[in-house]
């Protein structure tokens, strides 16, 4: 049996880890480092010491809601994705051995909760919250206010990343909640915010093709993705860094998403099913035409055996 990394245990707690298969077990986690071991098969096992890891990436808020999933990226062997029954504790548990610096502008914040939720959990030192509209604007300015957190977040009125000065010096950029072609706007008309190069996060609602296309375009390189189901709403996050050499992504990667078509997790299958269900939808109307439009039924029976192909693969 596998002999565990750690001298002392702060938590143990039921997990599943998504390398690939989803794979049901235990988290451990203490002192020398982050640990996950199966309950089915003893040799498959995950240990991570907290000095190989570079970032801890938690997707913890969207509208005010927690969603329980994490991950741990290493400096050497990529990404571990894990989530929790209470990754909440599992979070906390991590924290203290894993120091957070961010500095964060969180464009299109709305009611400031995602800035006021990191600053109350001690994972940001400053944060932005940025809103073009008076009305969310006001909203983020009284969260803050009650939350008492006017040291550490300032909510500005500004119209994307003309919300960040570079002597902000931010680190991460978060834009959440809209369609990909208006973070791609965002994006591209705030490039000059953008020299020092944060990390970026980004939630489109729809589009996330046409956000793909321009952090590759842009050198910046996806490092984790994940997609997530929420009243009934399925929502993509893409986490990218920049780099010197241009990354490439192949035409599939750059519609399904280069992670997500490897984990192919359940909402990801879900996602792309009820994308099959409208394609059907339409054809049947089509089909029913006086005069068939033949170009168009080719293009969708090309795009059923294109999701078809990615689901089966």
């Amino acid at each position: 049996m596998v002999q565990s990394i750690n001298t002392k245990v702060d938590l143990t707690m039921a997990g599943t880890s998504y390398m690939g298969l989803s794979d049901y077990g235990k988290i451990m986690i203490g002192d020398k480092g982050f640990e996950f071991f199966n309950d089915r098969d003893v040799r498959k096992y995950i240990q991570i010491p907290w000095e190989e890891v570079d970032v801890v990436i938690a997707s913890v808020m969207f509208k005010g809601k927690w969603i329980p999933r994490f991950a741990l990226r290493t400096k050497k062997n990529g990404m571990f994705t894990f989530s929790a029954k209470n990754s909440k504790e599992v979070l906390r548990a991590i924290r203290e051995y894993v120091p957070a610096d961010s500095r964060l502008a969180d464009i299109g914040s709305d009611h400031a909760y995602l800035p006021a939720y990191l600053a109350l959990k001690g994972k940001i030192n400053f944060g932005i919250a940025g809103e073009v509209v008076k009305g969310p604007f006001q909203n983020a300015q009284n969260e803050i206010k009650k939350e008492n957190l006017q040291e550490i977040v300032d909510v500005r009125l500004a119209d994307g990343l003309a919300a960040v000065e570079l002597s902000d010096e931010i680190n991460v950029v978060t834009i959440c909640g809209m369609g990909g072609p208006l973070i791609c706007q965002i994006l591209e008309e705030g490039k000059a915010k953008l020299v020092n190069h944060p990390r970026l996060v980004l939630q489109p609602n729809v589009g996330e093709k046409n956000v793909r296309e321009w952090l590759i375009a842009n050198n910046y390189q996806i490092i984790a993705e994940d997609v997530l189901e929420e009243d009934r709403h399925i929502y993509e996050i893409i986490v990218a860094e920049f780099v010197d050499a241009k990354a490439e992504l192949t035409a599939k990667e750059l519609e399904f998403g280069p992670y997500l078509m490897k984990e192919k997790n359940e909402v990801f299958k879900h996602k792309w099913q009820k994308e099959l269900d409208k394609i059907e939808t339409v054809r049947v109307q089509l089909e029913k035409a006086k005069e068939k439009p033949v170009a168009k039924l080719e293009y969708l029976d090309e795009q059923v055996k294109l999701i078809e192909g990615v689901l089966n693969d």
